[in-house]
């Protein structure tokens, strides 16, 4: 249902922990990750629990969850219970209780469940939360199948008969911070970076290192778009959206962005750098002419499919949205909408959206149609450190020159993206990844692949360095090791 490394190994993090107040916070605090895995609206202490506070609210669609969570030597008692009920008093009564205690329950709390069952209070044990982090999804399921039996049946189900599953990777988010970048760029003069400047010009797309391709199933068919238009609002509010999309577990380590302005467009890993790159916005502009619009484009991914973020935004000193666009693109219209039910609802879309069928394939692929052209490294795209081995760090794409920016309006570059013809640079990913120690001084540029969102290009560009190449390079010394020579270029301003 999540990254089972995280999250397992955040609860083993806190079974070494000494302090019981310190453990019982972030128990609280993994509790709510899992849920905003599972895209609920995740809130802490939340003011409907009034005159009682509350550890976690939930809500995803229809569903709410009141959530108290215990990690005590003792199992949980009647009393514990009964704090539960009281707190339900104050909420609507579609609110289910949700008890998490890692000790278990006592049987007199069990029976109290029952002898209210009228206002279900679900229990969940630390077994079980050991068991779903393992599995591969439906937690939701999990809660909604003890919730019938207790209400239907007056049955409670504790420590049911798991079994662990291979697990399904997704990164965990929280409400406060948003994942950490896969990649970085790395310059040559050793510099690292998870963002950066060229020249360039107005184009709503984003490179990305990985494109999810929608249309990668067994099943006929094209996918679905969803669209969500918003009003027009501030800049602050592009922070509010991407928060929000956090909090449903739609931020991704994967997410990229670009902006474009008349002359130049900056690109970069991550959706703190995007926040941190939007309220720069003066510093990023020293020096440069500039129109009175900048544009935004997002990349992320959502489960089984991916979406991007537009926005074009005043430049100046009001930081006006003119406009702002959702765009989802899925494998399909899902059997459980009720995730983009909620973010539409938080949203306020005016108008009603609704999901179209694609016409088309999703991704499109073109290769250059003669020989492959060589292309130099102007700086290093590199796989984040494992911790586990921080000494061997591996170049997974490279930043080069654009060997097709002259060539606007060219026959021959009918098979490049018109968008791509204005940019100074491309941001290619690796066929073959090589150590950032032993440098390739050119590359092969392989194939194009790009994705249509309803107002945003999404492009992968693949290159590759040759055998000849690798032959004289693993001849470097590992002292020689270097982002790559080429053009001098700087990280953002």
């Amino acid at each position: 249902m999540a990254d089972t490394n995280e999250l397992a190994a955040e609860l083993e993090r806190l079974k070494k922990l000494s302090n019981p107040q310190r453990r019982g916070y972030d128990f609280q605090q993994l509790i709510g990750s899992m849920f905003v895995a599972e895209h609920f609206m995740v809130e802490r202490k939340p003011r409907a629990a009034r005159p009682r506070q509350v550890d976690v609210f939930a809500t995803r669609g229809d569903v709410s969850y009141l959530i108290e969570t215990k990690w005590q030597k003792a199992p949980a008692d009647v009393s514990d219970i009964d704090d539960v009920h009281t707190r339900l008093r104050y909420l609507p009564p579609s609110v289910t209780g949700l008890l998490v205690s890692y000790s278990g329950f006592t049987d007199s709390a069990k029976q109290r469940v029952r002898e209210k069952s009228h206002r279900p209070v679900v229990l969940l044990t630390g077994r079980e939360v050991e068991i779903a982090i393992g599995w591969d999804g439906d937690m939701p399921g999990l809660l909604a199948r003890k919730a019938s039996a207790l209400a239907q049946h007056r049955e409670v189900q504790v420590d049911a008969e798991l079994s662990p599953r291979q697990s399904r990777r997704r990164k965990r988010t929280s409400s406060s911070t948003f994942p950490v970048p896969s990649v970085e760029f790395v310059f040559p003069d050793g510099q690292r970076s998870l963002s950066l400047q060229c020249e360039g010009e107005f184009g709503r797309f984003a490179f990305v290192s990985e494109l999810f391709d929608i249309d990668w199933s067994a099943a006929p068919g094209n996918g679905v778009t969803l669209d969500l238009r918003l009003a027009r609002q501030t800049e602050h509010d592009v922070r509010s959206l991407l928060d929000l999309l956090a909090l449903m577990g739609w931020i991704t380590a994967k997410g990229c962005w670009s902006i474009q302005q008349a002359t130049a467009n900056w690109h970069g890993f991550g959706a703190q750098t995007l926040i941190d790159a939007l309220d720069g916005w003066e510093e990023r502009y020293k020096g440069l002419e500039v129109h009175h619009t900048e544009e935004v484009c997002y990349y992320d991914e959502c489960g089984d499919g991916f979406y991007t973020l537009m926005a074009a935004i005043s430049a100046d000193s009001r930081r006006i949205v003119w406009e702002m666009e959702l765009s989802f693109q899925l494998a399909g219209i899902p059997l459980d909408p009720s995730a983009l039910r909620e973010l539409a609802k938080h949203l306020k879309v005016q108008t009603l959206p609704f999901f179209r069928p694609r016409s088309e394939a999703s991704v499109t692929r073109v290769q250059p149609p003669r020989t492959r052209p060589l292309i130099a490294p102007v700086a290093s795209v590199v796989a984040r450190r494992d911790s586990d081995n921080e000494d061997e760090e591996w170049v997974c794409g490279v930043v080069v020159q654009n060997p097709y920016k002259s060539g606007v309006g060219s026959q021959e570059l009918q098979w490049v993206p018109a968008m791509l013809r204005g940019s100074e640079y491309l941001i290619c990913r690796l066929r073959s990844w090589h150590e950032l120690a032993k440098p390739r001084t050119s590359y092969e540029l392989w194939e194009f692949e790009y994705a249509w969102t309803s107002d945003a290009l999404v492009v992968g560009v693949l290159a590759d360095w040759s055998d000849e190449q690798s032959t004289r390079s693993e001849g470097l010394d590992d002292g020689e090791g270097s982002a790559g020579p080429g053009v001098e270029v700087s990280p953002t301003r």
